[in-house]
């Protein structure tokens, strides 16, 4: 079984299906532990399967199987159909809650769905759908009976499933029904046949034909706007093409759908943020995930909060560790890089200092308060982080000395530490900021990195705006504005070079002793993503040539194969490696419409049949991707198509 599970998640599937008894009768906990740690470790869901009805106690072992961590049970109450044990299935469904899914199975029908459905309150349900055809064979011999090429032919059938989807549709409060049939069930769950899912959210469900089913059900979502629902419901029903249609529905809410842990403390709103597979918050990546439902925030107050609370725990972790990339929700755990020779504190996953960790909570800031006026997390603490923030900035551009931060790391990666005893390589100082790190999370090596400086002076002038207006601090604005001032000048000074082709262009690092980078990286801030940062303007002469540049075979991480262009990175280690994120950005700061219609393209065609985008993918196979579950990936993708659909729509209708 555990080498299935290993199966299952090289093939791509979603999920698994197990279930462990007893000789006793009761679930056997320790091994069903075991094998959901290991389908976890691959980012498998697991359901329980119908072991469940043969155990001794079901009401007993529900919470057994609750407390393991299964995301459902398939059931048919203990008997031998669905139907039979319909009032067991009632119990279950009664008792489990929202707490895990029961799904009823066996002889569920066309004809039986709705009053099931309607008996036991279940909300998904599994059926073969099963019709049987006779043999082909047209000769027969008849001493051989058990040759099963004579046997009829079993196999799901759509007019079934149909009817199933037709009779629960418009009897069941006129909830929506969400399909997946055999082929591509047992692709995404290892397990079973056919599938019926019904939204609990009626009115914006989405089926398209031929696509699974694969954001996650309604009930085991972490945040609901119905503001983003009804977006997702207007492109469906506008978009023309259904695939992109269904990508949209998958990707957009991918970061409320499963990343994001709101909570209240005193009416003052709190949301943690993980980036997906990996349970910490980034500063960057949060800011960025929940950036674009800054669009529905005046419509709907629960995004507002949602993102205040965001704001809020920025501002805390500022003033925590400013130097620090990333962070948990528990204060007192330790993290695994707790050796790296830093000052590491608890609560601290991660101490790379990056410059866009101190711009992103400002840029979400900043846009938060235009698109709301709220000021509500505005206080003393977001200015004091503001003032750390300044603080840094001018540490870090080194004119008394490399300043207090240093990190190492015991590690056979190199772009996982610095050099020089920690501190980098040496810099003159001329008014730019250090960043040790890329906003990949590698080590910059000449670190005054461009982008990420430009980036700061965008972020210095909005926090001094707020500071003017909110605060009425006359004096701290003027020291920002100066600030950014000072970097602006130098880098019209620093950050371009002649390029022997494309001619003057931004160079992605520098020193000030006139060393440089010629390249571009994936990751945001970089390069080809200023417009987008409202750094450069997309028709400035050296952004022209800039871009023309890092989309170019000059630029060392622009790949081009079978079925992509695009930029990667240093921070995957194999080469060849396209980031869905470099194409999206390609596509944002695009005003060409081949352009832009081209990135969708792509992208719709490299997701891989998994329905979201990824870390990254090979240039020649799709297939070939790193980490399956990437929300800024999915949300930044999102917000792309809501961009063009909004601006361009005659590019998607």
């Amino acid at each position: 079984m555990k080498a299935d599970i290993g199966i299952c998640a090289e093939l791509g599937c979603d999920g698994v299906v197990f279930g462990i008894l007893k000789s006793d009768g009761s679930v056997d906990a320790e091994r069903c532990g075991e094998l959901l740690s290991l389908a976890g470790s691959y980012g498998l869901a697991a359901t329980f399967h119908r072991a469940f009805d043969v155990c001794t106690d079901p009401l007993a072992e529900l919470e057994t199987i609750i407390d393991l961590g299964f995301e459902r049970i398939l059931t048919s109450g203990a008997a031998d159909t669905a139907i039979e044990g319909s009032p067991m299935i009632a119990s279950l469904v009664k008792q489990a809650g929202n707490r895990i899914i029961i799904m009823p199975g066996s002889g569920v029908s066309e004809d039986n769905i709705n009053a099931l459905a309607a008996y036991t309150g279940a909300t998904e349900f599994h059926s073969s759908a099963k019709t049987s055809t006779p043999s082909a064979m047209q000769f027969i011999n008849a001493k051989i009976t058990t040759f099963s090429a004579l046997a009829p032919i079993t196999k799901s059938d759509s007019g079934r499933v149909r009817r199933m989807l037709k009779n629960a549709g418009q009897k069941i409060n006129k909830q929506p029904i969400y399909l997946m049939k055999r082929r591509v069930f047992l692709k995404n769950s290892g397990l079973l046949t056919a599938g019926l899912f019904i939204n609990q959210v009626p009115g914006y469900a989405f089926y398209a034909p031929g696509f699974p089913v694969v954001r996650v059900p309604a009930g085991k979502r972490h945040f609901k706007s119905m503001a983003v629902e009804k977006a997702i419901e207007t492109f469906q029903a506008k978009v023309r093409d259904k695939e992109l249609a269904w990508l949209f529905g998958n990707c957009f809410p991918n970061t409320l759908d499963t990343t994001v842990f709101f909570s209240e403390s005193k009416g003052r709103p709190d949301t943690y943020v993980i980036t997906g597979d990996i349970d910490a918050m980034w500063l960057r990546d949060s800011a960025a995930q929940v950036s674009p439902y800054l669009a529905f925030a005046k419509e709907d107050k629960s995004i507002q909060r949602l993102i205040a609370g965001v704001i809020n725990r920025q501002s805390a972790y500022v003033l925590k560790d400013p130097y620090a990339n990333a962070f948990y929700k528990d204060v007192t755990q330790v993290s695994e890089w707790q050796a790296d020779l830093t000052d590491m504190k608890p609560g601290v996953h991660e101490r790379k200092w990056e410059i866009d960790s101190l711009c992103y909570p400002i840029r979400l800031a900043y846009k938060y308060w235009k698109a709301t006026g709220d000021v509500t997390p505005f206080d003393v603490q977001w200015k004091n982080a503001v003032i750390t923030t300044l603080k840094i900035f001018r540490e870090q551009q080194r004119k008394e000395g490399r300043g207090s931060y240093h990190f190492m790391r015991k590690t056979e990666k190199p772009t996982d530490s610095l050099p020089m005893n920690g501190f980098g390589f040496p810099v003159k100082p001329v008014g730019l900021i250090c960043s040790m790190f890329r906003p990949s999370d590698d080590a910059s090596i000449y670190t005054f990195l461009i982008p990420s400086n430009f980036f700061a002076v965008v972020s210095l002038k909005q926090a001094a705006e707020m500071i003017r207006f909110i605060h009425k601090d006359a004096e701290l604005s003027r020291e920002l504005l100066s600030l950014a001032a000072e970097v602006e000048t130098a880098l019209q000074k620093y950050a371009t070079a002649e390029h022997p082709d494309f001619g003057r262009i931004y160079v992605y690092e520098a020193d000030g002793f006139g060393n440089r980078t010629f390249m571009d990286d994936a990751n945001v801030p970089s390069l080809l993503a200023l417009p987008y940062l409202g750094a450069v303007e997309t028709d400035d002469p050296v952004y022209a040539n800039t871009r023309k540049f890092v989309l170019s075979a000059s630029n060392p991480f622009f790949y081009k194969g079978a079925i992509a262009e695009g930029i990667g990175g240093p921070h995957i280690t194999a080469d060849n490696m396209i980031w869905p994120m470099s194409i999206v950005v390609r596509g944002l700061t695009s005003t060409d419409d081949t352009e832009i219609t081209q990135c969708i393209s792509t992208l719709k065609k490299t997701h891989a049949g998994t329905g979201f985008m990824h870390e990254s993918f090979h240039k020649d196979d799709a297939a070939n991707f790193t980490r399956a579950w990437f929300a800024w990936a999915n949300t930044l993708f999102g917000e792309f198509l809501w961009k063009v659909y909004q601006e361009k729509p005659y590019l998607l209708v």
